[in-house]
């Protein structure tokens, strides 16, 4: 065996000893803002950090968070009632901070942007698009039994409601988008999917990663919808890929934003 491939084994070898998988690393993450790690802990998150670009970005999320939470701490003590136990005023706290940070994250997605479909020669310009309502859907990446049957119901109830265009987006390859809407079936099948490359749109919307999902880590599924103005109104995060913003809860939603203008 040539020197080169034993020292990249014993490497290996080396990381896959120090450096923890990713659930272990989003704990370890979240111990660490509560105290001092021991050092091969501190040394194994930091390498894991390192090389893994969906830690590095919860740990910068967390981070934000938890200074984010320091920072509003008088302003939170403030509005939670003092018969509240410890830790309910540490989650109040917290969802102040989540709050602040959703804040950022609506005045931070982007003004404008262009998709391109996988499946015929369309294209989606946002600005294009202004004056209306817009539902983005972000579907998992790779195959998923969850993602057919939520587009072919949002595709079919959207033909008797014109006030909002739907966009349903994927970040797979051309070629595997053409496959998975070809299993929509029916009159579902022509309809335009388009492609997110390397899911930058979904990483500016911030929506979360790091699911594990058919041996991938991939973005949550997700629905955003803008009003005429451009303005995030609602959001729908979902769990796991079964977790998903029913039509029902959609259009009650959409129907409350309408009735405020």
């Amino acid at each position: 065996m040539n020197q080169p491939t034993t020292l990249i084994k014993a490497l290996a070898s080396v990381r896959a000893n120090l450096s923890p998988d990713c659930k272990t690393a989003t704990r370890l993450n979240s111990a660490s803002l509560d105290r001092v790690l021991p050092w091969r802990q501190r040394f194994g998150l930091r390498l894991h950090v390192l090389l893994c670009k969906w830690c590095r970005r919860y740990t910068q999320q967390v981070a934000f968070v938890h200074q984010t939470a320091h920072t509003h701490a008088e302003r939170a003590a403030e509005s939670v009632p003092h018969n509240f136990s410890n830790a309910a005023k540490n989650r109040i706290k917290l969802f102040i901070a989540a709050a602040s940070l959703s804040a950022q994250i609506a005045s931070a997605a982007p003004s404008d942007f262009t998709l391109h479909s996988a499946t015929d020669t369309n294209t989606f310009k946002f600005s294009a698009a202004k004056g209306k309502f817009v539902a983005l859907h972000f579907l998992l990446k790779t195959e998923c039994p969850y993602c057919l049957k939520y587009t072919r119901t949002y595709s079919e109830k959207a033909l008797t409601d014109a006030r909002v265009i739907h966009v349903f987006i994927k970040p797979d390859s051309e070629a595997a988008i053409k496959q998975w809407t070809a299993d929509l079936g029916g009159e579902a099948s022509k309809l335009t999917i388009y492609r997110d490359p390397d899911a930058k749109l979904a990483d500016e919307f911030a929506i979360p990663n790091g699911y594990h999902f058919h041996g991938q880590v991939v973005h949550y599924p997700a629905l955003i919808l803008l009003d005429g103005s451009g303005q995030e109104v609602f959001r729908y995060v979902g769990k796991s890929n079964a977790d998903r913003c029913s039509y029902e809860h959609f259009a009650t939603k959409l129907d409350e934003l309408t009735a405020k203008k």
